[in-house]
C-alpha cells in the first residue's frame, strides 16, 4: 500500500523474483489537495493556488482587499486537504482619505479606530444639530467615506434666561445661532 497521502498508480502486485519481491510497473502517486481547506478556512482569504497542490506542498492564500495576512499563512496539503486553521486575514485600520475632523463642532469618538468594512456615526457638540448622512465607513481601500454631514448652528430663538432684566429686548439676540 501506499503511505498517507498517496494512491497507487498502476498494478500493485508483487512479485517473488529471484528470492526478492518486485513492484515492478507499480508507483505511489501524490493525491491533489482539490477538496480546500478542511478546517479554519477564513472567509476573507483566497485559497485559489492551495488547490493546484498535491502531498507535501506548500501554499500561502492571499487576502481579500482591505485585510491583511496575520498567523500561519503557510499550508500544506495533506492528502486530498489542508488544515487552515492557522491562517487569518484581519481587517486594516482606516488612514488613508480626508480628515475626518474636518468639522470642528462633529465629535469623532469611535470614529479614529475605524478598519475596513466598519461603520461610526460621529455627532454634534452641544449648540449644534447634525446636517446630511452623518455615517463614515472604511472602505477596502483604508479610506474614510461618508463625506457630505456637518453640524449646523442651532438658532437662539428661546429669548435669554429670565434672571435678566425685564426691560430690555432681545429681538436681535433671538436671530443669532450658536457660538
Amino acid at each position: 500500500t501506499c503511505g498517507t497521502g498517496y494512491t497507487v498508480s498502476g498494478s500493485f502486485v508483487l512479485n517473488c523474483v529471484s528470492s526478492k519481491y518486485s513492484a515492478a510497473g507499480s508507483t505511489c502517486v501524490a493525491n491533489s489537495c482539490v477538496n480546500g481547506p478542511i478546517t479554519g478556512a477564513d472567509p476573507k482569504s483566497s485559497y485559489s493556488t492551495c488547490n493546484t497542490l498535491t502531498t507535501g506542498q506548500t501554499c500561502t492564500p492571499t487576502c481579500t482587499t482591505g485585510y491583511t495576512a496575520s498567523g500561519s499563512f503557510t499550508l500544506v496539503c495533506t492528502g486530498l486537504n489542508y488544515d487552515a486553521s492557522g491562517a487569518t486575514c484581519s481587517a486594516n485600520a482606516c488612514t488613508a482619505g480626508p480628515s475626518i475632523n474636518s468639522d470642528p463642532a462633529a465629535v469623532y469618538t469611535g470614529c479614529n479606530t475605524l478598519v475596513t468594512g466598519n461603520t461610526c456615526v460621529p455627532s454634534c457638540t452641544s449648540g449644534y444639530t447634525q446636517s446630511g448622512s452623518f455615517t463614515l465607513s472604511c472602505d477596502t481601500s483604508g479610506n474614510y467615506n461618508g463625506a457630505g454631514a456637518s453640524c449646523i448652528p442651532n438658532a437662539c430663538s428661546n429669548g435669554p434666561n429670565s434672571n435678566i432684566d425685564g426691560a430690555a429686548t432681545y429681538t436681535l439676540c433671538n436671530s443669532m445661532v450658536s457660538g
